[in-house]
Formats: structure tokens, C-alpha cells, sequence
């Protein structure tokens, strides 16, 4: 391999944006630390670096390159990415809607809120901002003699910077969330992030 250190930070300096500006993923650990804790944004937190660690693997193998090249299935993905997370969103404001301090409300909040793991999978596979990371971005900070193991490098570098900025989100939700009145907080991050999931389920679909 002859990827080094500084084209290794300099990829993640370019990346870093990206994780900085709020988005699905952030917005999927927002519902799911409010919804169920620690566990459930550790959990959304996994399924999102799934999705990533999928994307990466397409990429080193040259499929997103292919994906690239076909607009069609790009736009494809997009569009199921959109409807899926209008669903989810709505989905959301009901486990908001039901929720209240009956046994009954309870157990229909729970049938309702899907699994985080799941949920921040899927999320990710749909979202093609990963696929152009790794397909456009990466590319400009290796060599011209790089292999594939140098693309790897620079991918799992990129991987474990955004888990440890997830994992960070999540804890910062949970320490926010305990300054705050506990009374309510739940329902009103599940309405909040389910507002949020669906409005960017209908840009994803208008754009």
C-alpha cells in the first residue's frame, strides 16, 4: 500500500462536512436515543456504518462505479430511499401521536416503532451520498499507482470517523435530554424527528 497518512487526513477533512451537517442519520439517532435510550441509538449507530461498510465493499469490488454510470438506478434508489423514510416518518409521528402513560398506548407505541438497527440500514443503503463518497471523492486523494487495499484504507478511515461521530451524537442526545424535563421528552423527539424524516422523504422524492 502506498496511501499515507496525509492523504488519509486530508479525505477525512473533506468528509467531515458531510458528517457535520444533520441529516437522516442523525435524525434516525435523535428518534431512536429519545425512543429507547442508549441501546437504541447504538443500535441506529450500527445500522447506518452497515450501510457504509456496504457501500465501501461495492466500492473496492468497482460495482459502484457501475451503479455511477446508470442514472436510472441511482434515481431508483433515491426514490425508495424517499418513500421509505416518508414511511418511517409518519410512522413516527403516530408512535408520538399513541404514546401516552397507558398500558395500551405502550404496547401500540412499541408495535410501532420498528427496529433502529433496520430502520438506519436501510436508510443508508438508499441514501447514494455514500456511494459518491467513496466513487467520487476518495478517488482524488490516491496515488496513481493505488490498489485496492489503498482504497480501503482511506474507506475504513472514513467508516470509523463517522461511528465515532455517531457515537458521540448519542451521547450528547442522552446528556442534553437528561438537563432537560423528562416528562414528555420521548413524544416530542418522536414528533420532532418524525416531522424531520418525512419532510426530507419528500424532498428526496421532488428533487
Amino acid at each position: 500500500m502506498i496511501v499515507t497518512s496525509s492523504e488519509v487526513l486530508g479525505f477525512l477533512a473533506a468528509t467531515a462536512p458531510l458528517n457535520l451537517v444533520p441529516g437522516t442519520g442523525f435524525v434516525l439517532l435523535l428518534r431512536w436515543t429519545g425512543h429507547s435510550g442508549r441501546i437504541g441509538g447504538w443500535k441506529a449507530a450500527t445500522g447506518g456504518i452497515v450501510g457504509l461498510c456496504a457501500y465501501l465493499t461495492l466500492s473496492v469490488t468497482g460495482v459502484s462505479a457501475l451503479l455511477e454510470r446508470s442514472p436510472g438506478v441511482l434515481k431508483g434508489i433515491q426514490l425508495a430511499g424517499a418513500l421509505y423514510l416518508l414511511t418511517i416518518g409518519l410512522r413516527t409521528l403516530a408512535v408520538a401521536t399513541v404514546r401516552s402513560s397507558l398500558k395500551d398506548g405502550q404496547a401500540l407505541s412499541a408495535r410501532l416503532a420498528g427496529s433502529p438497527l433496520l430502520e438506519s440500514m436501510l436508510s443508508s443503503l438508499m441514501n447514494p451520498k455514500a456511494l459518491l463518497i467513496y466513487v467520487a471523492m476518495a478517488p482524488t486523494f490516491l496515488p496513481a499507482r493505488a490498489t485496492a487495499g489503498d482504497f480501503l484504507v482511506l474507506g475504513a478511515a472514513h467508516v470509523l470517523s463517522v461511528a465515532v461521530w455517531m457515537l458521540f451524537l448519542v451521547e450528547l442526545i442522552i446528556r442534553v435530554g437528561r438537563r432537560s424535563r423528562e416528562t414528555g421528552r420521548s413524544r416530542v423527539l418522536s414528533a420532532v424527528s418524525g416531522a424531520a424524516l418525512s419532510a426530507y422523504g419528500i424532498i428526496w422524492i421532488v428533487r
